[in-house]
């Protein structure tokens, strides 16, 4: 009347549900392959990526180096050539005479008229 857990009815229905149960962690684990595949690939892709990085990395580094390097130079020769203009210039107006009291400088005024302004003023 009752049938037992061990009767032959349900033994195939329970048989028939582990295969399909096993069929579908078949198809996960197929499923699941492929993703580890599809991973490991992009890992892959990766590291070569990553080497081509650390490669353009140590050229700026040496690029950087080089530029620094040429920055210093040129910031060492800037300041030779800043110290012999001010010595150039103060050379040059070592002979000039600094005459004080003169009326404001017009730009219209030629050096001629300059020239007879500071003789009124030597003469006077």
């Amino acid at each position: 009347m009752f049938d037992s857990p061990q009767s032959p009815r349900t033994k195939p229905t329970h048989t028939n549900e582990i295969l399909v149960a096993i069929r579908l962690l078949g198809n996960r684990f197929d499923s699941v392959d492929t993703k580890i595949s599809s991973i490991d690939s992009n890992v892959q892709e990766m590291k070569a990526q990553n080497v081509l990085l650390q490669d353009q990395i140590k050229d700026l580094v040496s690029a950087n180096t080089e530029l620094k390097q040429e920055n210093d130079e040129l910031q060492k020769r800037l300041k030779t050539l800043e110290d012999k203009m001010d010595d150039v210039g103060a050379r040059s107006r070592r002979n000039n005479i600094l005459v004080h009291g003169l009326p404001p400088e017009n730009e219209q005024e030629t050096w001629d008229d300059c020239e007879k302004v500071v003789r009124k003023m030597i003469n006077n």
